[in-house]
């Protein structure tokens, strides 16, 4: 398995972040898109959603995500291409009742 990613904890690194300002309006519009994606993602059906989130989320290799979920890696590249197929299809109906 792979090494996971730890967040560096050294003072530096939180003085540079509390530094750092972002308009609010910034925040606010970063904060809807999230919330957006979060629900468009959750509307994935749990087959397709889980080898995304393992893939792009997690960070997990195609390998690992066929041992995972117990299946080869084709299984795992359809899932994930029909995963992003039906976020895409979603994201694109929500712009479109936006505008």
């Amino acid at each position: 398995m792979r090494k996971r990613k730890h967040l560096v904890s050294d003072e530096s690194a939180v003085e540079k972040e509390s530094t750092h300002y972002e308009d609010p309006r910034d925040a606010l519009l970063r904060e809807e898109k999230e919330a957006i994606l979060q629900r468009a993602l959750s509307e994935v059906p749990l087959k397709f959603r889980t080898a995304l989130v393992l893939k792009d989320i997690e960070g997990l290799s195609y390998d690992e995500i066929a041992q995972v979920l117990h299946c080869n890696i084709g299984t795992v590249e359809s899932k994930i291409y029909r995963a992003r197929q039906f976020l895409k299809k979603k994201l694109l109906k929500r712009e479109g009742e936006a505008t």
